[in-house]
């Protein structure tokens, strides 16, 4: 395959979590839907919601052989969390990300190799970062994801 696996990676884990959370009671009641999309949609009001952000990679080159020269892709992509809770704590926000957060982690963490079908060797997360902010009459948190892919490409 030729080429950067960074959009394909991004919009698999994205449909595949909006799947996971579609069946889950906690998460697509009216009042706690979690909207889960491949990019921020700034037309669309939801008060939690899940998004991609920045993308990065490393392809190193390959080494001159006789044959075939053969491409790794290792690269990492942003999980983003945003929740904004009318008549809550900080702490209440907090916690909504956290349980967003960890059925995230979870998702990741089971599934196999290539199980998303676009040539993937490894897929976790690497690290997260995060914050809480105030709102008009309550609070937000939002947590950063960095979801680390490897593949060979070619």
């Amino acid at each position: 395959m030729a080429g950067s696996l960074s959009t394909a990676v991004r919009k698999a884990v994205m449909d595949g979590f909006r799947t996971h959370l579609a069946g889950l009671p906690d998460f697509n009641a009216a009042e706690s839907e979690v909207l889960v999309e491949y990019a921020y949609s700034f037309g669309v009001q939801a008060a939690q919601r899940v998004y991609t952000g920045r993308s990065r990679a490393d392809t190193p080159p390959a080494a001159l052989r006789a044959g075939r020269n053969h491409r790794n892709e290792t690269g990492t992509f942003e999980v983003n969390i945003v929740v904004q809770l009318p008549a809550a704590s900080p702490e209440e926000a907090d916690e909504r990300v956290d349980a967003i957060g960890t059925e995230l982690e979870e998702w990741l963490a089971d599934r196999k190799s290539d199980q998303l079908g676009i040539g993937l060797t490894s897929l976790y997360v690497e690290s997260w970062i995060g914050d809480y902010f105030g709102i008009d009459g309550g609070a937000g948190a939002i947590r950063t994801y960095t979801v680390r892919r490897h593949a060979r490409l070619t």
